[in-house]
């Protein structure tokens, strides 16, 4: 559990010391924040939902440099395999550059690299690598292979991130696999649902 705060504290500083020209907004610190409040909390499951635009993937990428620069690893899931390249770019542009996918025939495959970038699709085929932070983008599109993921006994302690623009009422097999605490934007302000 220390690590996993640590790596909070870490992706706090980072998201703090941002340039300004990338456009922080205190909502996107306060995510983190109360994201880091969580594990404190011994929360292992965390949904955040934004709007589109609303920089969920900047949030993304400094919660995964924090992870890094304590020494964890990460596993970033989209739901369709034409995002896997957008996110590396984003990842890339945030600074970080130990990423690789896992996809097919992909010029990026690395097994060897602590973050890893991969399609749900992808995953459903192959080998879960071994993730201390799994994020799981676009959580509103929900597959079946993540519930049983999460509720795996083998991946109870490792600590999931589910990113969402919206938490709809009809997800039900979502809310089961995550903890009930959800981290929400409206209009730039944050609230614990």
């Amino acid at each position: 559990m220390k690590n996993l705060a640590d790596a909070f504290q870490s992706a706090f500083a980072a998201l703090l010391s941002a340039p300004i020209g990338r456009g922080v907004r205190p909502y996107q610190v306060e995510a983190i924040r109360r994201c880091g409040d969580a594990v404190a909390r011994g929360v292992r499951r965390v949904i955040v939902q934004l709007a589109t635009g609303g920089g969920k993937t900047l949030i993304a990428s400094a919660i995964a440099v924090g992870f890094r620069a304590v020494g964890l690893r990460v596993l970033f899931v989209v739901p369709a395999v034409e995002l896997v390249d957008q996110t590396l770019e984003k990842f890339y542009r945030e600074g970080l550059h130990d990423i690789a996918v896992i996809q097919a025939n992909h010029w990026r495959t690395d097994w060897s690299q602590p973050v890893q970038i991969a399609s749900v699709q992808s995953l459903m085929r192959r080998q879960i690598p071994p993730a201390d932070l799994v994020f799981i983008d676009e959580a509103h599109k929900w597959f079946d292979f993540y519930r049983k993921w999460m509720l795996n006994p083998a991946w109870a302690l490792e600590f999931v991130l589910a990113i969402s623009i919206a938490i709809r009422p009809e997800l039900s097999a979502m809310k089961s696999a995550v903890n009930s605490l959800v981290v929400r934007s409206r209009s730039c302000a944050m609230s614990a649902c």
